[in-house]
Formats: structure tokens, sequence, C-alpha cells
């Protein structure tokens, strides 16, 4: 008897990406569940586990994107572990896995890593939202650690929680945000108390005053069109300018930096980690750190751009 066809009724299509908490997959992984990884960097499956359709020959999943291995899953049946959101109390890994830190943020892959991000990428300023972008273009995961930062004295005079983005008077959380039913915080007449209220209820947290990085707090003011103590000059096209460094202080690589107009806080925030080119604090009495490279480290990376001077584009590459 066809319960289905007699009761009118439908099951759910199996293994389906709502069945992970989250709704997402990890596709840093080079195989899905019943598959083993070959030397290649191919995968071949598993009999014993699974008894698909698609087991015949190996497959190299490396050229695919997110959305190609979703679909591979749904025709063959065989799905990559659910994403692993940190908790609350956690925060990303400095590197990517399978990445090398050579100097404070600055990550350069290893032999084990396959995906087609090469060279050193620097993470300092990325937000959370980058990093993850991060991994799904880069086929690589950052790694949950517990966030062990001492004497952490909040910064309740920031209006939103980490990671929660501010619009028309409101706090928004992240979309993957499922700790609590609160997607939506208003800030008016929002206190203190309120705020040590919120992050117990939805285990959220605010920002610390202080970190290993610096002694006094500098919350960077993104709206600015250039790094901290560079001047902002006219380009020869009208829909971009020129940042210009005016310190001696600064021994980065970066002598100018072209932007569109209008850029978006997230190019800046890859430029000022790329650059080692922090933007002004928000409180003018703060002075942002600048964190250089340990030059004798740096020659440990295969970057051509490492020893390269010149103006940078927004994509953090010297440009000709």
């Amino acid at each position: 008897m066809n319960f289905e066809l007699s009761c009118n009724v439908e099951w759910e299509c199996k293994n389906l990406n709502n069945i992970c908490p989250n709704g997402k997959r990890d596709y840093s992984e080079p195989c899905p569940i019943g598959f083993i990884v070959q030397n290649d960097n191919s995968c071949k499956a598993d009999i014993k586990i699974y008894d698909g359709m698609c087991n015949s020959d190996n497959i190299n999943f490396n050229h695919m994107n997110s959305s190609e291995k979703n679909d591979w899953s749904v025709a063959c049946g065989a799905y990559w572990e659910c994403y692993k959101e940190c908790q609350s109390n956690e925060i990303f890994s400095n590197c990517p896995k399978n990445w090398k830190e050579i100097n404070k943020y600055d990550c350069i892959p290893n032999q084990k890593y396959k995906g087609p991000c090469k060279g050193k990428h620097n993470f300092q300023y990325y937000t959370k939202k980058m990093k993850i972008e991060f991994e799904d273009i880069c086929k690589t995961k950052f790694v949950c650690k517990k966030n062990f930062q001492k004497n952490c004295q909040k910064n309740y005079e920031q209006d939103c929680p980490i990671d929660w983005v501010k619009q028309n008077g409101y706090c928004l959380a992240p979309t993957s945000f499922n700790f609590c039913n609160k997607k939506k915080l208003s800030i008016e007449n929002l206190k203190i108390n309120d705020k040590i209220k919120f992050e117990k209820e939805c285990l959220v947290n605010w920002e610390c005053k202080k970190n290993e990085d610096d002694n006094s707090f500098c919350q960077m003011d993104w709206s600015y069109d250039c790094p901290y103590n560079w001047i902002k000059e006219k380009h020869n096209e009208k829909q971009k300018y020129i940042c210009n460094f005016n310190s001696s202080n600064y021994n980065g690589k970066c002598k100018n930096i072209i932007f569109e107009n209008n850029s978006s806080e997230a190019t800046k925030r890859k430029i000022a980690s790329n650059c080692h080119t922090p933007w002004p604090c928000i409180n003018k009495k703060f002075v942002p750190l600048m964190n250089f490279p340990n030059k004798n480290n740096i020659k440990q990376s295969n970057d051509k751009n490492n020893n390269i001077n010149g103006s940078i584009t927004q994509n953090g590459d010297i440009y000709n």
C-alpha cells in the first residue's frame, strides 16, 4: 500500500540542508560523508557507508562551488557535514584551517590546503561575516576557539553587540543568529543595564575596551575615506580617489592606495589588513596601533608581492 498516495501526504526529501540546525553545510571539507579523500585530493566512495549511484569513479570537487556541491548532493544522496557555528564564548582563529600564521594575522596556506587562494593573506580587521565569505570563496574554514581575553571591560558605549548591524535606530542580528528569538533591538533609550541583560538572555557580547594588542581601546571609524594619517588626493578617473601615506612611522608595503568612490567598509577592512593601515578611531582621544610584520618572518612566505612597494588596488594587489 502506498501511504503517500492513499492519504495524500508527502515525506520530506532526504538529507536536505534544513536538517542542519543552521541550514548550512561545511563545503570546505574535500569530500562528503561516506567518501574518502585520496592523495590527489579526489574523493572515493566508501562502499561500507555509501550505497548510492555515484560510487563508480573518483570525484574531484575542487572546481565546484557550494551551490554546485549542493546540487551534486541532492542528485547523488551524499552530503557534507553540517557547518558548525562558533558559540557566543568563542572567536574565529587568526588563520584558516591548514594555514600557517607567519606573523600576527599574516597567514599562508600549507601543503595540506588545496583551495584556490594562494599567497599571503592578513585577516586583522576582518569581521566574522568577512571571514565566512572567505571560507566559501577559498574552500577553507576558520577554527572556533575559546575567547580567553582577561579583564575584559565591555564597551557598552557602542550601540550594538559584536556582529550586529546598526540600521535605522535598531541593532539587527546576523542571518546566522539563532540563540534567541530577538533579531532586532531598538537603540532608543537603551541603557547599560539593558545591554547587560540582553547579553545574558541572548548569548551576545559587546566588544571589550581593552585587548591584547593595545592598552587603549580604539573602535575604528570606517566612514573615513583614508587610513589614519593618510591624505586623500584626486585620481585621474572621477569615480576613484587616491590615499597617500603621510607619516614617517609607516613602513608597510603600500605607497598609495586607489579606491573607488563610496567604497564599502569591507573593502576598507581588507585594505587595512593587507597594508597594515588602521583607520582613525571614533574617539579622537585614542590613536590606533600601527602593527607591522616582522621583516625576518616575511621571507618565509612565497608571496611574490611581499617585497614590492607601490600603488595598491581595492583588492590589495600591486597596481601596474
